[in-house]
């Protein structure tokens, strides 16, 4: 029971927060963690390359999309001052709109579908060789780990990763991108009214660097404090008898009333400031883009001085100080989420990368009895035994592993000497195939000899 355990809870010394098993944030080793969960999606590299450049060229085109809205505006403009419509021109302009819209949607289509086929066959490589390794740890190690924080690997650390690796990736990347584009063609616009959108991104900036920190911390605490809720009940549910037994019933419910507290008071936390970042930051560019479009309109009206801006120029400019935020905050926010996924995979990996139990010894033939039902005992009877199998090292009573037998390829039933081969055997090491083994004759007194004394085989004895 967990009594008898070192204590698992965010200040216990294997809890996961602050023990050697790491926390829920910010991974210790960030770039090695990266490197190595990124290996799982780069075995495809041409797909990996072709996900990646369509992300790319769908953000350039979301970005050139809303340039291409300028010569609309300013044809209108020039028509409506000229007093004759230029329709070829205009629906020139349109059809150019239309074609970076379309090209976009299918580039998206395209990173979205090859992004969901890496994640996928990257999580499920993840699950299986984690499944695999737990195989090989020793009794030991669940000893040391509740049941509830090892199933918390398989479900929500793997999920937490497919997560990044499926949407988080793509849209951070999509994001820079974004940002960047916007942020030229801002400048090459007007440069004088992209110092005044530098302060109001400025004063947004420090709204998402300062609640998304206490976000993050929030929601490490919220993040431990969920796997202690998990753990605690996996253990009470599967010890109940032992709870019932030795009336630990209202010591139950208190450790649980503490674990359920603290996991309410930090997800109330995180919530809070998850959600008053949005707000706050709305507002504040609201009134950038009041202020912007005040003074866009007095450089537009300028026109002696300022050549070349136009209203087309303002209401394109002003799109894109609209624009310019949302890649900051998704690129906040993805952040946030890379880190989580990344602190998962280092705990992920840290099961991976946890010593298996060393079996040095070497499996034993020994003969056995076979009922009819085809299990297998220790042989006590007199004369020739008619099965063996291999006895497993220091394993309690007799633990026995069935030996295939043959001769050519042929396997025979399970142990069994047939006179017209004359009493040989092709013995198969556990866990291999029929092209290695020991061949041995069975002698009159039911011993074996070996037929293959040149060859040292370190997996068996006889």
């Amino acid at each position: 029971m967990s009594e008898n355990r070192q204590p698992r809870g965010p200040k216990g010394p294997g809890g996961p927060h602050g023990g050697p098993r790491g926390g829920y944030g910010k991974p210790k080793e960030l770039r090695r963690t990266a490197l190595r969960t990124v290996k799982y999606i780069a075995n495809r590299p041409v797909l990996l390359l072709a996900a990646l450049a369509s992300v790319v060229v769908s953000a350039l085109l979301g970005v050139a999309a809303t340039y291409l809205q300028k010569p609309i505006i300013d044809g209108i403009t020039s028509a409506w001052a000229a007093g004759q419509a230029d329709w070829p021109g205009l629906a020139a302009c349109c059809l150019r709109l239309m074609g970076a819209y379309l090209l976009a949607a299918a580039c998206a289509y395209v990173q979205a579908n090859l992004m969901a086929q890496l994640a996928q066959k990257g999580c499920n490589r993840i699950r299986k060789e984690l499944f695999d390794k737990l195989q090989e740890l020793p009794l030991s190690y669940f000893d040391a780990h509740t049941h509830g924080e090892l199933m918390s690997r398989f479900t929500n650390d793997a999920d937490n990763v497919q997560l990044a690796l499926e949407q988080s990736v793509v849209q951070l990347l999509s994001s820079v991108v974004t940002f960047v584009g916007v942020v030229v063609m801002m400048i090459a616009l007007s440069p004088a009214l992209f110092l005044a959108s530098v302060v109001m991104l400025a004063a947004v900036m420090a709204v998402f660097t300062v609640f998304g920190k206490r976000s993050r911390k929030y929601y490490a605490k919220q993040q431990a404090a969920l796997g202690a809720v998990n753990g605690n009940i996996q253990e009470m549910i599967e010890g109940m008898k032992v709870v019932k037994a030795f009336n630990h019933e209202e010591q139950a419910k208190a450790q649980f009333q503490a674990l359920n507290e603290e996991f309410r008071e930090s997800a109330s936390q995180a919530g809070f400031y998850s959600s008053a970042i949005m707000p706050i930051a709305a507002n504040l560019t609201y009134i950038g883009y009041a202020v912007t479009a005040v003074l866009g309109a007095s450089l537009a009206m300028s026109a002696g001085v300022n050549v070349g801006f136009t209203l087309g120029s303002l209401v394109t400019y002003l799109k894109y100080n609209q624009q310019v935020t949302q890649p900051v905050n998704q690129i906040s926010m993805q952040m946030t989420s890379l880190l989580s996924a990344m602190a998962g995979a280092e705990r992920i990996f840290q099961v991976m990368d946890a010593q298996p139990e060393a079996d040095r010894g070497k499996v034993t033939l020994v003969p056995v009895d076979k009922d009819a039902n085809g299990s297998l005992s220790k042989f006590s009877g007199q004369g020739r035994p008619r099965a063996w199998a291999w006895k497993v090292p220091r394993a309690c009573g007799i633990t026995l592993v069935p030996v295939a037998v043959g001769e050519d390829e042929a396997l025979w039933e399970l142990g069994q000497a047939d006179e017209d081969k004359n009493g040989l055997l092709k013995l198969l090491p556990p866990g291999q195939d029929s092209q290695t083994g020991l061949w041995v004759r069975i002698e009159d007194d039911g011993a074996l000899t070996r037929l293959t004394p040149t060859r040292t085989e370190p997996w068996a004895c006889t």
